[in-house]
């Protein structure tokens, strides 16, 4: 079983070596770095041929000084031990670093511990995958959903189950509707509370999953504006279904509010009323002053 084990974390390390940005085996029993491989390594960590000067150098190299002690404790031989005798093998934290041209990085470190079966030193295979893409799109993602979006919602259409939730809705929180719970009842017990009741039918059933496969997959945009009732004040909002994975049967559902965007274009409408009353008054005073 040991050597199984041990087997299984020194490959996964060579089956990603030529993937990950950085891997390593290390002997935490000496304190050594055996090897270091990847397709990005710092050339200042690269060098480096014990693990105390290791950890110190990953965490000179990380612009977030708050994660500094995480990440201390993270790498920390004692933290990796105390795990592996609690049966915690595998352990997992993202940080971003600076790259060795300056490059601000985000970096997800999996640490394996393992013990050598021909000697019983304790070994960390560590590898270091480069995740900063995931992580900006998340951030970007998450930006635009606060400044745009009431909430986002992923949907699985043939289970009617909640596969994630974003949402801005002080109504809408995530213990009102959890992932994994199922879509339908909890849209309805949320409508309940938001929308009119002259509303609630017509919009439950734009809301039914149903209602919105039958249009995506006509081809329609099933797209709808209604009104609520948010802190004391009626809000104009629009809902969209569409699809994420149709072949997996992934829905998303996003509603943003236009009251705002709806106030100003009304503003805009009555000024260009007021304008044109004004003009054709105008005009009037002119044909009467200049008869024909």
């Amino acid at each position: 079983m040991l050597e199984e084990k041990y087997k299984a974390a020194q490959g996964f390390l060579d089956t990603v070596s030529g993937k990950y940005y950085v891997t390593r085996r290390i002997n935490l029993t000496t304190n050594t770095i055996e090897y270091t491989q990847g397709t990005a390594p710092i050339q200042e960590i690269q060098q480096l041929v014990d693990y105390d000067s290791l950890i110190a150098t990953i965490i000179k190299h990380m612009p977030q000084k708050d994660l500094h002690e995480q990440c201390a404790h993270y790498y920390a031989k004692q933290t990796l031990l105390d795990n592996y005798k609690n049966g915690i093998t595998t352990t997992t934290l993202d940080y971003q670093v600076r790259d060795f041209d300056g490059t601000v990085k985000w970096v997800k470190s999996t640490n394996t511990v393992s013990q050598r079966p021909s000697n019983g030193d304790m070994i960390l295979f560590n590898a270091i995958n480069d995740i900063t893409t995931e992580k900006l799109s998340a951030s970007i993602m998450n930006m635009l959903i606060g400044q745009q979006y009431d909430y986002l919602a992923c949907l699985d259409v043939q289970q009617d189950v909640v596969v994630m939730l974003i949402s801005n809705d002080p109504v809408l929180t995530s213990e009102e509707i959890k992932p994994g719970d199922k879509y339908e009842p909890a849209m309805r017990a949320y409508n309940k509370k938001t929308v009119a009741a002259a509303d609630y039918d017509s919009i439950t059933e734009f809301m039914t999953l149903a209602n919105a496969v039958k249009k995506l997959d006509n081809g329609e945009r099933c797209i709808r504006s209604l009104t609520v009732l948010e802190k004391g004040e009626i809000r104009t909002k629009q809902m969209e279904f569409f699809y994420i994975d149709k072949a997996s049967g992934l829905v998303a559902l996003v509603r943003t509010d236009y009251t705002e965007a709806q106030r100003r274009q009304l503003e805009q409408e009555a000024k260009l009323k007021v304008a044109l009353k004004a003009a054709q008054q105008a005009n009037k005073a002119k044909t009467d002053f200049f008869p024909t």
